[in-house]
């Protein structure tokens, strides 16, 4: 297969930022296999505060003519319409609100290569409340002509540090998660608790969303469950 562009577009709310990425690929069929990734760590906007990450996307990509191929585990996509595919994913319940992975990725097949700017916006809820995104990604397409070295792949050349959302998760999601933000994991301490589930994370030292030096350590405190 050959590499035909990158698309990559970051948006920030506040000190906040949060990304999305596409990439596009022609097989041997004549076909376009399209990856489509999204993080949104961070909480939602009102009513949504107490919520946080990816609940709800919305992939309006004009000029594709598209079938959704795969999705992470506990997504469910479908198409509602050309170039218009709807992604949710199932509730978790956290302390005063709900958890959604900070991040997912969707694979798509296109019968054209996608020229024309796309988007993808963000709801930290279950479905799509009506209202505005939590966030809105632009997704702006480098062209589809090989030969044009704009449309290689745009290599990650980052250098920061961008502390995710974890609270309630495993420690070894947790520790997917912060290394997926160009972290690492710190130091590990138990604490009895009554609402957290043991085995998931309590506290965070650092605030989700904040944006930190390079493999900056984040510290995790975790739940041992209730006292006995």
């Amino acid at each position: 297969m050959k590499v035909l562009a990158t698309l990559a577009a970051a948006v920030a709310f506040g000190a906040q930022s949060n990304d999305a990425s596409l990439t596009q690929t022609q097989g041997d069929d004549g076909l376009y296999r399209v990856q489509i990734s999204v993080h949104y760590g961070f909480p939602g906007l009102p009513p949504r505060t107490n919520n946080s990450g990816v609940g709800t996307v919305r992939f309006t990509l004009p000029d594709g003519d598209v079938k959704v191929d795969s999705v992470d585990t506990g997504y469910q996509c479908a198409t509602e319409g050309p170039g218009t595919v709807l992604c949710q994913n199932d509730a978790q319940p956290q302390e005063g609100g709900t958890a959604f992975p900070p991040s997912m990725t969707l694979n798509l097949i296109s019968q054209n290569c996608l020229s024309q700017s796309g988007s993808a916006d963000v709801w930290a809820a279950e479905k799509d409340p009506g209202g505005a995104p939590d966030g809105s990604f632009v997704l702006q397409p480098r062209g589809c002509d090989t030969t044009d070295p704009s449309a290689q792949p745009v290599l990650d050349t980052k250098e920061t540090c961008k502390v995710p959302n974890v609270k309630g998760m495993t420690v070894a999601a947790a520790t997917r998660e912060i290394t997926a933000g160009d972290c690492l994991k710190g130091r590990v301490t138990f604490a009895y608790s009554k609402k957290v589930k043991k085995g998931r994370v309590i506290k965070q030292s650092q605030r989700p969303g904040k944006t930190l030096t390079f493999r900056s350590k984040v510290n995790l405190t975790v739940s041992k469950g209730k006292r006995k």
